[in-house]
Protein backbone atom coordinates (compact mmCIF):
# COMPACT_ATOMS: atom_id res chain seq x y z
CA UNK A 1 0.00 0.00 0.00
CA UNK A 2 3.40 2.73 0.83
CA UNK A 3 4.32 1.53 -2.70
CA UNK A 4 1.22 2.35 -4.02
CA UNK A 5 0.92 5.53 -2.65
CA UNK A 6 5.00 7.22 -2.62
CA UNK A 7 4.98 5.44 -6.56
CA UNK A 8 3.19 8.03 -8.18
CA UNK A 9 4.14 10.69 -6.12
CA UNK A 10 8.06 9.76 -6.93
CA UNK A 11 7.30 10.08 -10.32
CA UNK A 12 5.13 13.11 -9.88
CA UNK A 13 8.45 14.79 -7.91
CA UNK A 14 11.02 13.27 -10.61
CA UNK A 15 8.56 15.59 -12.92
CA UNK A 16 9.02 18.66 -11.68
CA UNK A 17 13.03 18.00 -10.43
CA UNK A 18 14.68 15.99 -12.84
CA UNK A 19 13.31 17.25 -16.15
CA UNK A 20 13.25 20.87 -15.76
CA UNK A 21 17.06 20.13 -14.19
CA UNK A 22 17.66 18.30 -17.07
CA UNK A 23 16.52 21.06 -19.37
CA UNK A 24 18.63 23.55 -17.66
CA UNK A 25 21.72 21.37 -18.02
CA UNK A 26 20.91 20.98 -22.19
CA UNK A 27 21.33 25.20 -22.12
CA UNK A 28 24.64 24.53 -20.86
CA UNK A 29 26.09 21.62 -23.30
CA UNK A 30 23.96 22.27 -26.31
CA UNK A 31 25.16 25.77 -26.24
CA UNK A 32 26.69 25.39 -29.70
CA UNK A 33 23.79 23.98 -31.18
CA UNK A 34 21.29 26.37 -30.43
CA UNK A 35 23.09 29.56 -31.08
CA UNK A 36 23.61 27.44 -34.56
CA UNK A 37 20.21 26.68 -34.75
CA UNK A 38 18.97 30.49 -33.67
CA UNK A 39 21.13 31.31 -36.93
CA UNK A 40 19.75 29.18 -39.59
CA UNK A 41 15.89 30.22 -38.27
CA UNK A 42 17.15 33.41 -38.53
CA UNK A 43 17.82 32.98 -42.09
CA UNK A 44 14.99 31.56 -43.00
CA UNK A 45 12.70 33.88 -41.02
CA UNK A 46 14.41 36.63 -43.10
CA UNK A 47 13.85 35.10 -46.79
CA UNK A 48 10.32 34.71 -45.72
CA UNK A 49 10.29 38.37 -44.96
CA UNK A 50 12.22 38.78 -48.23
CA UNK A 51 9.00 36.78 -50.19
CA UNK A 52 5.94 38.54 -47.97
CA UNK A 53 7.88 42.58 -48.64
CA UNK A 54 7.97 41.05 -52.75
CA UNK A 55 5.10 40.55 -52.69
CA UNK A 56 3.45 43.57 -50.72
CA UNK A 57 4.91 45.91 -52.90
CA UNK A 58 3.20 43.79 -56.10
CA UNK A 59 0.20 44.09 -54.43
CA UNK A 60 0.32 47.99 -53.84
CA UNK A 61 1.61 48.68 -57.13
CA UNK A 62 -1.85 46.67 -58.43
CA UNK A 63 -3.69 49.78 -56.22
CA UNK A 64 -4.67 47.12 -53.03
CA UNK A 65 -4.16 47.85 -49.53
CA UNK A 66 -1.99 45.72 -47.20
CA UNK A 67 -3.56 43.69 -44.89
CA UNK A 68 -2.98 44.94 -41.19
CA UNK A 69 -1.99 41.63 -39.90
CA UNK A 70 0.84 41.65 -42.80
CA UNK A 71 2.35 45.15 -42.22
CA UNK A 72 2.06 44.11 -38.32
CA UNK A 73 4.16 41.14 -39.17
CA UNK A 74 6.57 42.58 -41.09
CA UNK A 75 7.59 44.92 -38.23
CA UNK A 76 7.66 42.13 -35.46
CA UNK A 77 10.16 40.34 -38.13
CA UNK A 78 12.47 43.81 -38.44
CA UNK A 79 12.09 43.72 -34.30
CA UNK A 80 13.50 40.33 -33.98
CA UNK A 81 16.05 40.52 -36.57
CA UNK A 82 17.45 43.37 -34.48
CA UNK A 83 17.50 42.01 -31.58
CA UNK A 84 19.43 38.63 -32.88
CA UNK A 85 21.94 40.54 -34.76
CA UNK A 86 22.04 42.29 -30.98
CA UNK A 87 22.02 38.83 -29.53
CA UNK A 88 25.10 38.01 -32.04
CA UNK A 89 26.82 40.06 -31.35
CA UNK A 90 26.86 38.98 -27.23
CA UNK A 91 28.01 35.63 -28.13
CA UNK A 92 31.54 36.57 -28.55
CA UNK A 93 34.61 34.58 -26.98
CA UNK A 94 35.45 37.80 -24.84
CA UNK A 95 31.74 37.35 -22.89
CA UNK A 96 32.20 33.34 -23.06
CA UNK A 97 35.32 33.45 -20.81
CA UNK A 98 35.60 33.52 -17.11
CA UNK A 99 37.03 36.50 -15.17
CA UNK A 100 40.05 34.82 -14.07
CA UNK A 101 40.11 31.41 -15.60
CA UNK A 102 40.82 30.24 -19.41
CA UNK A 103 37.85 28.23 -19.56
CA UNK A 104 34.26 28.79 -21.15
CA UNK A 105 32.15 31.14 -18.58
CA UNK A 106 29.27 28.48 -18.28
CA UNK A 107 26.80 31.34 -16.47
CA UNK A 108 26.80 33.14 -19.76
CA UNK A 109 26.31 29.89 -21.29
CA UNK A 110 23.67 28.79 -19.56
CA UNK A 111 21.59 32.49 -20.27
CA UNK A 112 23.11 32.87 -23.78
CA UNK A 113 21.69 29.52 -24.63
CA UNK A 114 18.02 29.89 -23.12
CA UNK A 115 17.91 33.03 -24.62
CA UNK A 116 18.55 31.64 -28.14
CA UNK A 117 15.93 28.58 -27.24
CA UNK A 118 13.20 31.48 -26.85
CA UNK A 119 14.25 33.20 -29.82
CA UNK A 120 13.96 30.21 -31.91
CA UNK A 121 10.32 29.80 -30.32
CA UNK A 122 9.29 33.12 -31.36
CA UNK A 123 10.42 32.78 -34.65
CA UNK A 124 8.95 29.38 -35.42
CA UNK A 125 5.76 31.06 -34.67
CA UNK A 126 6.21 34.11 -36.72
CA UNK A 127 7.09 31.66 -39.92
CA UNK A 128 3.16 29.89 -39.22
CA UNK A 129 2.14 33.22 -38.99
CA UNK A 130 3.74 34.40 -42.64
CA UNK A 131 2.41 30.67 -44.20
CA UNK A 132 -0.71 31.22 -43.81
CA UNK A 133 -1.24 34.89 -45.24
CA UNK A 134 -2.43 33.55 -48.29
CA UNK A 135 -2.99 36.95 -50.72
CA UNK A 136 -1.12 39.95 -48.34
CA UNK A 137 -3.57 42.45 -50.05
CA UNK A 138 -7.12 43.64 -50.58
CA UNK A 139 -8.80 45.53 -52.28
CA UNK A 140 -8.78 49.47 -51.02
CA UNK A 141 -12.69 50.74 -49.75
CA UNK A 142 -14.08 52.84 -52.47
CA UNK A 143 -12.95 55.80 -52.23
CA UNK A 144 -15.45 59.02 -52.32
CA UNK A 145 -14.05 61.35 -55.31
CA UNK A 146 -14.52 65.31 -54.10
CA UNK A 147 -17.15 66.18 -57.31
CA UNK A 148 -17.47 68.88 -59.32
CA UNK A 149 -18.53 72.32 -58.14
CA UNK A 150 -21.61 73.23 -59.73
CA UNK A 151 -23.08 70.26 -57.18
CA UNK A 152 -23.14 72.58 -54.54
CA UNK A 153 -25.51 74.60 -56.42
CA UNK A 154 -29.37 74.53 -55.96
CA UNK A 155 -30.69 73.13 -59.18
CA UNK A 156 -28.02 70.04 -58.83
CA UNK A 157 -28.74 69.62 -55.18
CA UNK A 158 -32.59 69.42 -56.15
CA UNK A 159 -31.56 66.92 -59.34
CA UNK A 160 -30.13 64.40 -57.15
CA UNK A 161 -32.07 64.23 -54.58
CA UNK A 162 -35.00 63.17 -57.55
CA UNK A 163 -32.73 60.41 -58.58
CA UNK A 164 -31.81 59.20 -55.17
CA UNK A 165 -35.54 59.01 -54.78
CA UNK A 166 -35.80 57.28 -57.77
CA UNK A 167 -33.08 54.45 -56.66
CA UNK A 168 -35.06 54.11 -52.64
CA UNK A 169 -38.41 53.62 -55.23
CA UNK A 170 -39.00 49.68 -55.16
CA UNK A 171 -41.11 50.02 -58.24
CA UNK A 172 -38.05 51.49 -60.14
CA UNK A 173 -35.11 48.82 -61.00
CA UNK A 174 -33.58 51.36 -63.88
CA UNK A 175 -33.06 55.23 -63.40
CA UNK A 176 -31.25 56.62 -66.14
CA UNK A 177 -29.48 60.13 -66.02
CA UNK A 178 -29.73 62.21 -69.24
CA UNK A 179 -28.40 65.48 -70.98
CA UNK A 180 -26.23 67.26 -73.01
CA UNK A 181 -22.21 66.41 -73.50
CA UNK A 182 -20.87 68.69 -71.24
CA UNK A 183 -23.86 69.42 -68.70
CA UNK A 184 -22.48 67.27 -65.76
CA UNK A 185 -24.09 63.78 -65.94
CA UNK A 186 -20.83 61.73 -64.91
CA UNK A 187 -20.23 64.35 -62.15
CA UNK A 188 -23.85 63.85 -61.03
CA UNK A 189 -23.69 60.31 -61.05
CA UNK A 190 -20.51 60.63 -58.97
CA UNK A 191 -22.25 62.53 -56.28
CA UNK A 192 -25.07 59.83 -56.21
CA UNK A 193 -22.64 57.53 -55.68
CA UNK A 194 -21.04 59.32 -52.97
CA UNK A 195 -24.11 60.16 -51.09
CA UNK A 196 -25.79 56.42 -51.00
CA UNK A 197 -22.72 55.29 -50.02
CA UNK A 198 -22.22 58.02 -46.91
CA UNK A 199 -26.63 57.66 -46.23
CA UNK A 200 -25.41 53.25 -46.58
CA UNK A 201 -28.63 53.33 -48.63
CA UNK A 202 -26.61 50.61 -50.71
CA UNK A 203 -24.08 47.44 -49.51
CA UNK A 204 -21.68 48.23 -52.64
CA UNK A 205 -21.69 50.04 -55.56
CA UNK A 206 -19.99 49.20 -59.11
CA UNK A 207 -19.28 51.90 -61.53
CA UNK A 208 -17.73 51.41 -65.26
CA UNK A 209 -17.62 53.32 -68.18
CA UNK A 210 -19.50 51.97 -70.93
CA UNK A 211 -18.72 53.99 -74.08
CA UNK A 212 -19.18 54.44 -77.50
CA UNK A 213 -17.17 52.00 -78.10
CA UNK A 214 -19.01 48.48 -76.28
CA UNK A 215 -16.51 46.04 -75.16
CA UNK A 216 -18.59 43.31 -73.12
CA UNK A 217 -15.86 41.99 -71.25
CA UNK A 218 -13.20 44.88 -70.28
CA UNK A 219 -16.89 46.08 -68.41
CA UNK A 220 -17.34 42.50 -66.95
CA UNK A 221 -14.08 42.90 -66.15
CA UNK A 222 -14.76 46.26 -64.40
CA UNK A 223 -17.46 45.16 -62.98
CA UNK A 224 -16.04 41.78 -61.05
CA UNK A 225 -13.21 44.40 -59.85
CA UNK A 226 -15.45 47.03 -58.44
CA UNK A 227 -17.58 44.19 -56.71
CA UNK A 228 -13.97 42.14 -55.42
CA UNK A 229 -14.90 39.20 -57.78
CA UNK A 230 -12.74 37.15 -59.19
CA UNK A 231 -14.24 36.08 -62.41
CA UNK A 232 -12.81 33.60 -64.58
CA UNK A 233 -10.85 35.11 -67.67
CA UNK A 234 -10.89 31.64 -69.73
CA UNK A 235 -14.59 31.67 -70.27
CA UNK A 236 -15.96 33.21 -72.65
CA UNK A 237 -18.83 35.89 -72.60
CA UNK A 238 -21.90 34.31 -71.89
CA UNK A 239 -20.32 31.95 -69.01
CA UNK A 240 -18.68 35.58 -67.52
CA UNK A 241 -22.26 37.05 -67.90
CA UNK A 242 -23.50 33.81 -65.72
CA UNK A 243 -20.68 34.12 -63.05
CA UNK A 244 -21.62 37.96 -62.65
CA UNK A 245 -25.36 37.49 -62.37
CA UNK A 246 -24.56 34.50 -60.01
CA UNK A 247 -22.31 37.38 -57.90
CA UNK A 248 -25.41 39.98 -57.92
CA UNK A 249 -27.96 37.87 -56.85
CA UNK A 250 -26.32 35.22 -54.15
CA UNK A 251 -28.18 37.77 -51.60
CA UNK A 252 -31.51 38.73 -52.13
CA UNK A 253 -30.71 41.33 -48.98
CA UNK A 254 -27.81 42.56 -50.06
CA UNK A 255 -28.31 46.21 -51.83
CA UNK A 256 -26.51 46.64 -54.70
CA UNK A 257 -26.17 49.82 -57.52
CA UNK A 258 -24.54 49.21 -60.73
CA UNK A 259 -23.56 52.19 -62.44
CA UNK A 260 -23.08 52.26 -66.23
CA UNK A 261 -21.72 55.59 -67.42
CA UNK A 262 -21.65 56.84 -70.79
CA UNK A 263 -24.15 54.68 -72.65
CA UNK A 264 -24.20 55.49 -76.40
CA UNK A 265 -26.53 52.58 -77.09
CA UNK A 266 -28.88 49.78 -76.54
CA UNK A 267 -27.26 46.95 -74.00
CA UNK A 268 -28.75 43.99 -73.45
CA UNK A 269 -27.86 44.03 -69.62
CA UNK A 270 -28.15 40.36 -69.72
CA UNK A 271 -24.90 39.76 -72.00
CA UNK A 272 -23.15 42.17 -69.41
CA UNK A 273 -24.34 39.89 -66.61
CA UNK A 274 -26.99 42.29 -65.01
CA UNK A 275 -29.77 40.12 -64.42
CA UNK A 276 -32.72 41.45 -66.85
CA UNK A 277 -35.44 38.76 -65.69
CA UNK A 278 -35.89 38.16 -61.49
CA UNK A 279 -33.75 40.87 -60.72
CA UNK A 280 -33.88 41.17 -56.97
CA UNK A 281 -35.64 44.55 -55.50
CA UNK A 282 -31.80 45.18 -53.95
CA UNK A 283 -30.04 45.17 -56.93
CA UNK A 284 -30.76 48.69 -58.88
CA UNK A 285 -29.00 50.10 -62.00
CA UNK A 286 -28.15 53.67 -63.00
CA UNK A 287 -27.38 54.34 -66.37
CA UNK A 288 -25.89 57.79 -67.81
CA UNK A 289 -26.58 58.60 -71.99
CA UNK A 290 -26.82 61.96 -73.75
CA UNK A 291 -29.19 60.08 -75.57
CA UNK A 292 -32.59 60.13 -73.75
CA UNK A 293 -34.29 57.42 -75.99
CA UNK A 294 -31.74 55.21 -75.76
CA UNK A 295 -32.29 54.86 -71.98
CA UNK A 296 -36.13 54.64 -72.75
CA UNK A 297 -35.10 52.08 -74.99
CA UNK A 298 -33.58 50.49 -71.78
CA UNK A 299 -36.64 50.51 -69.36
CA UNK A 300 -34.99 53.38 -67.41
CA UNK A 301 -36.85 56.11 -65.80
CA UNK A 302 -35.47 59.26 -67.10
CA UNK A 303 -34.45 62.46 -65.07
CA UNK A 304 -32.44 64.88 -66.76
CA UNK A 305 -29.51 67.07 -65.74
CA UNK A 306 -30.32 70.41 -67.34
CA UNK A 307 -27.71 73.36 -68.11
CA UNK A 308 -27.66 76.04 -64.96
CA UNK A 309 -29.55 79.19 -65.34
CA UNK A 310 -27.68 82.44 -66.13
CA UNK A 311 -27.70 83.05 -62.40
CA UNK A 312 -25.85 80.00 -61.25
CA UNK A 313 -23.80 79.82 -64.27
CA UNK A 314 -22.15 82.78 -63.72
CA UNK A 315 -21.94 82.19 -59.73
CA UNK A 316 -20.00 79.22 -61.19
CA UNK A 317 -18.21 80.67 -63.65
CA UNK A 318 -17.23 83.70 -61.38
CA UNK A 319 -15.59 81.12 -58.38
CA UNK A 320 -13.97 79.03 -61.17
CA UNK A 321 -12.00 81.92 -63.03
CA UNK A 322 -11.52 83.99 -59.77
CA UNK A 323 -13.32 87.38 -60.11
CA UNK A 324 -14.03 89.33 -57.16
CA UNK A 325 -17.29 91.30 -57.26
CA UNK A 326 -14.75 94.75 -57.03
CA UNK A 327 -13.78 94.07 -60.67
CA UNK A 328 -16.30 96.24 -61.98
CA UNK A 329 -15.23 96.59 -65.81
CA UNK A 330 -14.08 92.83 -66.33
CA UNK A 331 -17.20 91.75 -64.28
CA UNK A 332 -19.27 92.94 -67.00
CA UNK A 333 -17.33 91.38 -69.72
CA UNK A 334 -17.47 88.12 -67.78
CA UNK A 335 -21.12 88.17 -67.45
CA UNK A 336 -20.77 87.98 -70.88
CA UNK A 337 -18.50 85.03 -71.63
CA UNK A 338 -20.10 83.36 -69.10
CA UNK A 339 -23.37 83.58 -71.03
CA UNK A 340 -21.32 82.47 -74.18
CA UNK A 341 -20.91 79.12 -72.12
CA UNK A 342 -24.80 78.28 -72.55
CA UNK A 343 -25.26 76.70 -69.16
CA UNK A 344 -22.51 74.04 -69.36
CA UNK A 345 -20.59 73.25 -66.67
CA UNK A 346 -17.90 71.89 -68.38
CA UNK A 347 -17.67 74.71 -70.72
CA UNK A 348 -17.72 76.97 -67.89
CA UNK A 349 -15.41 75.49 -66.42
CA UNK A 350 -12.76 74.86 -68.50
CA UNK A 351 -13.00 78.65 -69.79
CA UNK A 352 -13.05 79.94 -66.60
CA UNK A 353 -9.77 78.44 -65.85
CA UNK A 354 -7.75 79.46 -69.14
CA UNK A 355 -8.97 83.03 -68.01
CA UNK A 356 -7.79 83.29 -64.76
CA UNK A 357 -5.90 86.55 -64.13
CA UNK A 358 -5.83 87.53 -67.92
CA UNK A 359 -5.64 91.04 -69.47
CA UNK A 360 -9.15 92.36 -69.50
CA UNK A 361 -8.35 92.86 -73.63
CA UNK A 362 -7.94 88.88 -73.11
CA UNK A 363 -11.30 88.88 -72.02
CA UNK A 364 -12.56 91.08 -74.56
CA UNK A 365 -10.58 88.68 -77.06
CA UNK A 366 -12.21 85.29 -75.99
CA UNK A 367 -16.21 86.85 -75.94
CA UNK A 368 -15.08 87.47 -79.87
CA UNK A 369 -13.78 84.25 -80.25
CA UNK A 370 -16.77 82.40 -78.55
CA UNK A 371 -19.08 84.38 -80.50
CA UNK A 372 -17.70 83.37 -83.84
CA UNK A 373 -17.06 80.09 -83.10
CA UNK A 374 -21.25 80.05 -82.50
CA UNK A 375 -21.68 80.63 -86.11
CA UNK A 376 -18.96 78.38 -87.78
CA UNK A 377 -20.75 74.82 -85.78
CA UNK A 378 -22.65 72.41 -87.42
CA UNK A 379 -23.14 69.68 -85.44
CA UNK A 380 -24.79 69.44 -81.86
CA UNK A 381 -21.96 68.05 -79.89
CA UNK A 382 -19.94 71.08 -80.94
CA UNK A 383 -22.27 72.86 -78.32
CA UNK A 384 -19.54 72.60 -76.11
CA UNK A 385 -15.88 71.82 -78.65
CA UNK A 386 -16.33 75.55 -79.75
CA UNK A 387 -15.62 76.54 -75.47
CA UNK A 388 -13.09 73.84 -75.62
CA UNK A 389 -11.54 75.05 -78.59
CA UNK A 390 -10.96 78.50 -77.18
CA UNK A 391 -9.31 77.21 -74.03
CA UNK A 392 -7.15 74.99 -76.77
CA UNK A 393 -6.77 77.71 -78.84
CA UNK A 394 -5.06 80.02 -75.52
CA UNK A 395 -2.74 77.26 -74.33
CA UNK A 396 0.56 78.00 -74.19
CA UNK A 397 2.51 76.62 -76.89
CA UNK A 398 2.08 74.01 -79.97
CA UNK A 399 3.82 71.79 -77.22
CA UNK A 400 1.19 71.87 -74.72
CA UNK A 401 -1.83 71.40 -77.78
CA UNK A 402 0.64 68.63 -78.89
CA UNK A 403 0.77 66.44 -75.76
CA UNK A 404 -3.00 66.79 -75.14
CA UNK A 405 -3.53 65.72 -78.27
CA UNK A 406 -1.20 62.72 -77.70
CA UNK A 407 -3.54 61.75 -74.41
CA UNK A 408 -6.27 60.82 -77.00
CA UNK A 409 -4.79 57.99 -78.28
CA UNK A 410 -5.45 56.10 -75.74
CA UNK A 411 -9.03 54.48 -75.12
CA UNK A 412 -11.87 56.47 -73.36
CA UNK A 413 -11.95 56.83 -69.70
CA UNK A 414 -8.29 55.00 -69.80
CA UNK A 415 -6.02 55.74 -66.60
CA UNK A 416 -2.30 56.57 -68.89
CA UNK A 417 0.78 55.79 -67.46
CA UNK A 418 2.50 59.13 -67.07
CA UNK A 419 5.50 56.97 -68.40
CA UNK A 420 3.89 56.14 -71.22
CA UNK A 421 3.88 59.30 -72.12
CA UNK A 422 7.32 60.06 -71.50
CA UNK A 423 8.35 57.22 -73.50
CA UNK A 424 5.83 58.50 -76.79
CA UNK A 425 7.00 62.26 -76.85
CA UNK A 426 10.58 61.27 -76.35
CA UNK A 427 10.69 59.20 -79.71
CA UNK A 428 8.04 61.64 -81.09
CA UNK A 429 10.11 64.22 -80.28
CA UNK A 430 7.90 65.89 -79.21
CA UNK A 431 9.72 69.00 -77.29
CA UNK A 432 12.51 71.27 -77.91
CA UNK A 433 15.59 71.45 -76.02
CA UNK A 434 14.52 67.87 -74.01
CA UNK A 435 18.12 65.95 -74.95
CA UNK A 436 17.38 63.64 -72.67
CA UNK A 437 14.72 61.43 -71.18
CA UNK A 438 15.00 62.93 -67.55
CA UNK A 439 14.85 66.53 -69.75
CA UNK A 440 11.88 64.89 -71.38
CA UNK A 441 10.17 63.29 -68.88
CA UNK A 442 10.66 67.13 -66.33
CA UNK A 443 8.68 68.40 -69.56
CA UNK A 444 6.08 65.88 -69.44
CA UNK A 445 5.43 66.35 -65.68
CA UNK A 446 5.38 70.31 -66.18
CA UNK A 447 2.82 70.39 -69.03
CA UNK A 448 0.59 67.81 -67.51
CA UNK A 449 0.49 70.24 -64.61
CA UNK A 450 -0.94 73.19 -66.65
CA UNK A 451 -3.28 71.18 -68.47
CA UNK A 452 -4.84 70.04 -65.01
CA UNK A 453 -4.93 73.35 -63.70
CA UNK A 454 -7.22 74.15 -66.64
CA UNK A 455 -8.99 71.19 -66.20
CA UNK A 456 -8.53 69.92 -69.78
CA UNK A 457 -6.47 66.69 -67.83
CA UNK A 458 -7.73 65.11 -64.63
CA UNK A 459 -5.34 62.97 -62.35
CA UNK A 460 -5.78 58.98 -63.45
CA UNK A 461 -6.82 55.87 -60.89
CA UNK A 462 -3.44 55.05 -59.95
CA UNK A 463 -0.44 57.21 -58.76
CA UNK A 464 0.82 60.24 -61.11
CA UNK A 465 -1.49 58.68 -64.23
CA UNK A 466 -3.47 61.50 -66.04
CA UNK A 467 -7.16 60.65 -67.35
CA UNK A 468 -9.31 62.62 -70.21
CA UNK A 469 -12.50 63.46 -69.81
CA UNK A 470 -14.70 62.03 -72.47
CA UNK A 471 -16.13 65.11 -73.76
CA UNK A 472 -12.10 66.79 -74.19
CA UNK A 473 -10.95 63.22 -75.80
CA UNK A 474 -14.17 63.30 -78.27
CA UNK A 475 -12.71 67.34 -78.73
CA UNK A 476 -9.80 66.30 -79.40
CA UNK A 477 -10.22 63.46 -82.11
CA UNK A 478 -12.18 65.89 -83.86
CA UNK A 479 -8.98 68.08 -83.83
CA UNK A 480 -6.86 65.43 -85.23
CA UNK A 481 -9.06 64.39 -87.66
CA UNK A 482 -8.68 67.94 -89.44
CA UNK A 483 -5.40 68.09 -89.12
CA UNK A 484 -2.43 67.74 -91.68
CA UNK A 485 -1.31 64.38 -89.46
CA UNK A 486 -4.80 62.68 -88.93
CA UNK A 487 -5.37 60.45 -86.14
CA UNK A 488 -6.54 57.17 -86.92
CA UNK A 489 -8.23 55.67 -83.34
CA UNK A 490 -10.16 52.51 -82.74
CA UNK A 491 -10.47 50.57 -79.54
CA UNK A 492 -13.05 47.91 -80.43
CA UNK A 493 -11.90 45.83 -83.91
CA UNK A 494 -12.90 42.26 -83.89
CA UNK A 495 -9.66 40.56 -85.52
CA UNK A 496 -9.41 42.41 -88.72
CA UNK A 497 -7.18 45.99 -89.78
CA UNK A 498 -10.28 48.95 -90.32
CA UNK A 499 -10.47 49.93 -93.95
CA UNK A 500 -7.33 48.87 -96.01
CA UNK A 501 -7.25 52.24 -97.01
CA UNK A 502 -3.96 54.35 -97.81
CA UNK A 503 -4.44 57.26 -95.99
CA UNK A 504 -0.60 59.20 -96.52
CA UNK A 505 -1.78 61.35 -94.14
CA UNK A 506 -2.12 59.78 -91.01
CA UNK A 507 0.75 60.64 -88.77
CA UNK A 508 -0.60 58.60 -85.47
CA UNK A 509 -2.64 55.28 -85.22
CA UNK A 510 -3.89 53.64 -82.33
CA UNK A 511 -5.78 49.99 -82.12
CA UNK A 512 -7.26 48.07 -79.36
CA UNK A 513 -8.18 44.64 -80.96
CA UNK A 514 -10.85 42.15 -78.97
CA UNK A 515 -8.92 39.17 -79.83
CA UNK A 516 -6.30 38.01 -82.01
CA UNK A 517 -5.11 40.26 -84.88
CA UNK A 518 -4.61 39.88 -88.37
CA UNK A 519 -2.37 43.06 -89.73
CA UNK A 520 -2.66 43.34 -93.88
CA UNK A 521 0.65 43.80 -95.60
CA UNK A 522 2.20 46.79 -97.93
CA UNK A 523 -0.29 49.59 -96.15
CA UNK A 524 0.92 52.91 -97.41
CA UNK A 525 1.36 55.26 -94.56
CA UNK A 526 3.94 57.50 -95.71
CA UNK A 527 3.79 60.23 -92.85
CA UNK A 528 3.18 57.88 -90.49
CA UNK A 529 5.13 59.02 -87.54
CA UNK A 530 2.77 57.08 -84.40
CA UNK A 531 1.78 53.26 -84.23
CA UNK A 532 -0.05 51.56 -80.65
CA UNK A 533 -1.47 47.93 -81.51
CA UNK A 534 -3.16 46.25 -78.25
CA UNK A 535 -5.14 43.90 -77.77
CA UNK A 536 -7.96 43.07 -74.55
CA UNK A 537 -6.61 39.85 -74.39
CA UNK A 538 -3.46 39.02 -72.69
CA UNK A 539 -3.01 35.65 -74.57
CA UNK A 540 -3.00 37.83 -78.22
CA UNK A 541 -0.61 36.79 -81.34
CA UNK A 542 0.09 38.73 -83.59
CA UNK A 543 1.89 37.71 -86.87
CA UNK A 544 3.75 40.76 -88.37
CA UNK A 545 3.60 40.94 -92.57
CA UNK A 546 7.62 40.73 -93.48
CA UNK A 547 6.45 43.79 -95.46
CA UNK A 548 4.53 45.31 -92.95
CA UNK A 549 6.71 48.31 -92.60
CA UNK A 550 8.16 48.65 -96.07
CA UNK A 551 6.14 52.19 -96.83
CA UNK A 552 6.81 53.58 -93.25
CA UNK A 553 9.79 54.64 -93.46
CA UNK A 554 8.27 58.28 -91.00
CA UNK A 555 7.90 55.79 -87.95
CA UNK A 556 9.28 57.04 -85.00
CA UNK A 557 7.41 54.96 -82.00
CA UNK A 558 5.87 51.48 -81.93
CA UNK A 559 3.81 49.87 -79.02
CA UNK A 560 3.15 46.54 -79.77
CA UNK A 561 3.18 45.81 -75.74
CA UNK A 562 1.24 43.15 -74.31
CA UNK A 563 0.56 40.70 -77.45
CA UNK A 564 2.83 37.55 -78.72
CA UNK A 565 4.76 38.18 -81.28
CA UNK A 566 5.33 35.17 -83.21
CA UNK A 567 7.07 36.73 -86.53
CA UNK A 568 10.31 38.49 -87.61
CA UNK A 569 10.34 41.84 -87.49
CA UNK A 570 11.86 44.10 -89.96
CA UNK A 571 12.16 47.39 -88.55
CA UNK A 572 11.89 50.73 -90.47
CA UNK A 573 15.29 52.69 -90.07
CA UNK A 574 14.13 55.85 -88.24
CA UNK A 575 12.72 54.34 -85.26
CA UNK A 576 13.51 55.99 -82.11
CA UNK A 577 11.29 53.93 -79.54
CA UNK A 578 10.25 50.25 -79.15
CA UNK A 579 7.91 49.44 -76.63
CA UNK A 580 7.41 45.91 -76.34
CA UNK A 581 6.21 45.39 -72.74
CA UNK A 582 5.00 42.02 -71.74
CA UNK A 583 5.85 40.32 -74.83
CA UNK A 584 7.12 36.76 -76.07
CA UNK A 585 8.30 35.20 -78.85
CA UNK A 586 9.95 37.85 -81.37
CA UNK A 587 12.55 38.26 -83.57
CA UNK A 588 14.45 41.72 -84.69
CA UNK A 589 14.93 42.29 -88.56
CA UNK A 590 17.42 44.96 -90.00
Amino acid sequence: MAESIVGPFVEKLADYTIAPLSRQFKYMFCYNRNIQNLRSKVQDLENKRNDVQLSADGAKRNALVIKSEVDSWLKKVDDLKKEADKFFNSTTNSEMQCPYLRCPNLKARYLLSRNATKKITAIDELQVRGVKFGEVGVRAPLQLMPVHGSEALKSRISTKKEIIKALEDTGISIVGICGLPGVGKTTMAQGVMTQVLEDKLFDEVAKVVVSKDVDIIRIQDKLAEMLDFSIDERTNEDARAAQLAKRLTYDNKKRILVILDDVWTDINLGTLGIPSLNRPEGLKIMLTSRDKLVLERMGARNIEVGVLSREEAFAFFQNVAKISNDATGLKDIAEQVAEECKGLPLALEVVGKTLVNREPHVWKDALNQLRHYQHRDEVPISEVHSRLQLSYNYLESDEHRSFLLLCSLFPEDESISIESLVTYARGLELFQYTDTLLATRNRVYTISDTLKSRHLLLSGDRGEDVKLRDVIRDFCLSIASKGEHRYMVKHDIRTEWPERDNHESYGAISLTFRGGILLPSRLQYGKLEFLRVRSFWSQSVINIPEDFFDYMQELRVIDFSGVRIRSLIRLPPGLRTLCLINWLGFKLGH
